[in-house]
């Protein structure tokens, strides 16, 4: 944003989740922020239990990802694993 208005509070960023979840989403390569924001919205809104990046993810923490995510980002369960092969297994 060009004309931002600055930082409104801070918060500590969440603790990483343990890579086990019984209904999750992988995201392999998702390097649009928006995609990235709008997936984890869309888990928070189905209900599953996480979602599962791997490197060349776009960061979740980022700010285009964070205005996509609406808030989602704090409710779902996050980690990052280095091997999509060995997660998905």
């Amino acid at each position: 944003m060009k004309n931002s208005p600055g930082p409104v509070f801070t918060i500590a960023m969440p603790k990483q989740a343990d890579a086990e979840f019984g209904c999750a989403v992988l995201l392999e390569n998702v390097q649009d922020p928006g995609n990235v924001g709008t997936v984890l919205r869309t888990l928070d809104a189905a209900g599953f239990d996480g979602c599962v990046f791997t490197p060349g993810c776009a960061d979740p923490y980022g700010p285009k990802t964070l205005r996509a995510t609406m808030g989602s980002l704090f409710r779902v369960p996050m980690c990052t694993v280095e091997n999509a092969a060995q997660a998905a297994a």
